[in-house]
């Protein structure tokens, strides 16, 4: 009967020492997969602000030449001074003005 109980209670407490053994792992896979959803957020959010980075970044070098044109023109304009785009355009209308009359009088 000692026997008995002691293999009883041995028993016991190899079942509770694997309960808290599997307790534990469990507890460490989901401390490691709290872990890993971090670390999986963290570059999700770095490469958003990355891109966000190099979005601005290309927007800056293509609106540069386009303010530094708008820039000329209006100091053109400020000067009284045609830009040559506005001066061929000038020129374009007065030659199919001219056309126009000149087309009339015959």
């Amino acid at each position: 009967m000692k026997t008995t109980f002691s293999a009883c209670i041995l028993s016991l407490s190899a079942l509770f020492g694997a309960t808290s053994a599997h307790s534990n792992n469990r507890d460490d896979r989901q401390e490691q997969q709290q872990q890993q959803q971090q670390q999986r957020a963290a570059r999700v959010e770095q490469r958003q602000q990355e891109r966000a980075a190099n979005q601005e970044r290309r927007n800056t070098y293509r609106s540069v030449p386009e303010q530094d044109r708008q820039f000329q023109e209006e100091a053109a304009r400020r000067n009284g001074r045609m830009s040559p785009d506005d001066r061929r355009d000038l020129r374009r209308q007065i030659d199919e003005a001219n056309q126009r009359i000149s087309d009339k009088k015959r």
